[in-house]
This record gives structure tokens, C-alpha cells and sequence, in this order.
């Protein structure tokens, strides 16, 4: 038999499965006294956390937000499916929206355009091959992304561009791929190593993994989640401004945005070492569900057990935020959403929230972040500016 208390208390210190959120949720829905027990035992684990929600008036300005003539415009669907459970999202103060599409992964290389990929601007995915050339990733061609000679170098698929093997290859070259902001990337490298590439990320890898070199290289500025082959004789390593992270094969996400203050390396399966690039002395091995977190600030390097999923469900095109100050949830909009944020009610900057979405508009998850803290936006086409 289940122990939803055990849930609740899980869902309270953000410790819990999808799967084990699913059947809290069903069970909470079930009956009214499901409810009462849920939000009783929920708040009682909630004392210290910031932003809980005030049930009744939060629930009142949801209500508001439909019948007001000059209210912001949902679609209608986005309402119905609140509606049966905002009572219990809001006592929580933890989103827990569901959707069932997919992410929004563009796959297919559009070959005959030629692009710049030499700044973080513009709408497309792009790619600079080794030999030079430039093209666009598009989900508008079927083409295998060939090089400026027409040899064919990577197939496509609905799973990503997937690069070959080519074992006669001596030379080691590089590609260089970019990712704006509002897409999300997945490829396949010569080895088999699977990267996902997070929104405004740069990621430079080589065409082939060659049999002549001591190690496999790529160098990341941005995010990736990696799923990396094994191979004993040629560790796999991640290099960013500030700290390495080397593997024989596991799955990690490493986040390294030049305008955050820390990167962190999430372990997920397998075993990795982290250490900044200033001195190998810094070392740190870590184990399943432990991240490391490097300050750019005072250059240190420490680490702590997390739950992996907040760290890597981006793949999944979902946002969990954990603890998050306002500021820096403005910083993952802009980049999820391709949009601008200017925010002028600074108070709202040290603000913490949790909570978490999945395939939302980012009207939806504003509306809803402004249920706990109350704050108005306007809309003007990719910019948004968050007012009293």
C-alpha cells in the first residue's frame, strides 16, 4: 500500500519522481478528504519554504483572471486544465501542470544556405564545418548534412543529426554548432556519445574521433546533457572556460553560461572527475546524484547530492525551478523562450520560488508565478516588462 504522507513529504523537500508525483496527484484528486489530508500534512513541511501560496486569495484572482474584461488572453483549453486542480497547486506553492507533447527539437540540415555562426544572435540553428562551410539546421529539408566537397558526414533522422564513423579518417578536425535561444538540439557523435544542447549554447566537437588521439575533446559554453560511450582507452572530456570534466562513459548535464555566476556538473549514472582549469589539484570525483558547483567568483569547487531530474529535465522541454531567485528565473525564460525580460520591480529580484512546468506558454507560467507575488507584464512581441 502507498504512502501518500511519505509522498507529501518528498513533494515538500522537492525529493520526488514524476512517477510518484502522477499518483499523489491522483490520489489527491480522488475524494475531499484525500485533499484536507494532503493539504494539512503539506503545509505543515512547507513552514519554512518561500512563496507558499495563500489558498483562498490566489484561488479568487485565478477566478478574476477569467471574467475580467481586460484580463490577459489564455486559451481556453490552458484554463480547463487548471481548473479541476489549482486548489492543490496553489496550497503547494509546486507546479505541477502536465502536457504530453513532445520538445521542440529541430533535426533536419537545411544544406544551400550559408550562414554566420560567429556571434549568439539570430533565430536558426548553425553549424561550421571544418572545411569551412556554414549552414542552417531547419525542419523544413530532408538532406544529410554534407560537407563543401558533398561528401556526406552526418545523417538525419527524427532523433538528431547523427555523425559517421570513419575509421580511415587521420586528421583531427572540428565542427562548431550553435543553438539560439527557444530551441533545444540533439546530436550523435562519431563515437555514439549523445549530447543534447540547451538553449543559447555553443558547442565545438570534433567531425571524427580519431584513432591517433589520447582522449575525446569537446568544448562547451552554454548546456548539454551528455550520455557518453564507453571507452576505457580514451577518456571523454568536457572542456569550458572554467573547469574540465573528464569520463569514461556515463550521463551528466553540465551547465556553463558565461553570465551565471557558477557551473555545475549534475552526475546522473557512471563516475566523473570535475576540475577548474587554473590547477588540476582541484580534483573532485563524483557519484550518482551529486553535482558539482565551481564559483567563478572565488574559484572554488564544491559539491552536494541534488535530485538529478531538476538539473536535466530541460531534454524533456520541462522547467523545474528549485529555490530560484526571481532574477534568475528571468534569465531561464529569456533563453527557453527566445524573448527579453526587463523586470522593474527590483524588490521581486531576491524573491525565491519552486515549482515546475511542462510545455507552458510563458504567459502561463508569469500568470501563475504572480499568483504568490503579485506583479503585472506587458507584452511587445519578444519583450516583456514586468511592472507593479
Amino acid at each position: 500500500m502507498t504512502n501518500y504522507k511519505a509522498l507529501i513529504k518528498k513533494l515538500a523537500e522537492n525529493n520526488i519522481s514524476s512517477t510518484e508525483k502522477r499518483k499523489l496527484e491522483e490520489w489527491v484528486l480522488s475524494n475531499d478528504e484525500n485533499l484536507k489530508i494532503f493539504s494539512d500534512t503539506y503545509k505543515e513541511y512547507q513552514k519554512n519554504i518561500h512563496n507558499a501560496f495563500d489558498t483562498d486569495a490566489a484561488f479568487k484572482k485565478f477566478k478574476s483572471s477569467i471574467t475580467t474584461k481586460d484580463s490577459k488572453v489564455f486559451k481556453l483549453s490552458t484554463f480547463y486544465k487548471y481548473a479541476a486542480v489549482l486548489i492543490i497547486l496553489i496550497s503547494l506553492g509546486y507546479f505541477l501542470f502536465d502536457n504530453s507533447s513532445t520538445a521542440n527539437l529541430e533535426t533536419i540540415v537545411k544544406t544551400n544556405t550559408d550562414v554566420s555562426t560567429d556571434n549568439n544572435s539570430g533565430t536558426y540553428i548553425t553549424i561550421k564545418l571544418a572545411d569551412g562551410s556554414k549552414r542552417v539546421i531547419t525542419s523544413n529539408s530532408d538532406e544529410d548534412l554534407k560537407d563543401a566537397s558533398g561528401n556526406i558526414i552526418a545523417n538525419n533522422s527524427d532523433k538528431g543529426l547523427r555523425f559517421k564513423n570513419d575509421l580511415k579518417t587521420k586528421e583531427l578536425v572540428y565542427n562548431e554548432i550553435y543553438i539560439p535561444n527557444g530551441k533545444i538540439f540533439k546530436l550523435e557523435l562519431s563515437d555514439g556519445t549523445t549530447v543534447w544542447l540547451n538553449a543559447g549554447t555553443r558547442f565545438k566537437f570534433p567531425q571524427n574521433f580519431t584513432q591517433q588521439t589520447n582522449n575525446r575533446t569537446v568544448y562547451l559554453d552554454g548546456e548539454a546533457y551528455f550520455d557518453v560511450t564507453k571507452n576505457k582507452d580514451k577518456s571523454f572530456i568536457v572542456h569550458t572556460k572554467d573547469i574540465n570534466v573528464e569520463v569514461l562513459g556515463t550521463q551528466f548535464n553540465v551547465s556553463s553560461y558565461a553570465n551565471e555566476a557558477a557551473v555545475s556538473t549534475t552526475l546522473v549514472e557512471g563516475s566523473v572527475n570535475v576540475f577548474s582549469n587554473t590547477s588540476q589539484e582541484t580534483k573532485m570525483q563524483l557519484r550518482p546524484n551529486f553535482q558539482a558547483k565551481y564559483s567563478k567568483v572565488d574559484r572554488h569547487l564544491s559539491k552536494v547530492e541534488v535530485n538529478t531530474e531538476i538539473y536535466t529535465s530541460w531534454i524533456n522541454n520541462k522547467l523545474i525551478i528549485n529555490n530560484l531567485k526571481f532574477h534568475e528565473i528571468l534569465k531561464k525564460l529569456e533563453r527557453k523562450y527566445d524573448i527579453s525580460i526587463t523586470n522593474k520591480v527590483h524588490k521581486l529580484n531576491n524573491e525565491i520560488y519552486t515549482g515546475e512546468f511542462e510545455n507552458e506558454t510563458i504567459e502561463t507560467i508569469l500568470e501563475t508565478i504572480s499568483l504568490s507575488t503579485t506583479f503585472n507584464y506587458t507584452i511587445h512581441g519578444n519583450k516583456i516588462i514586468i511592472t507593479k
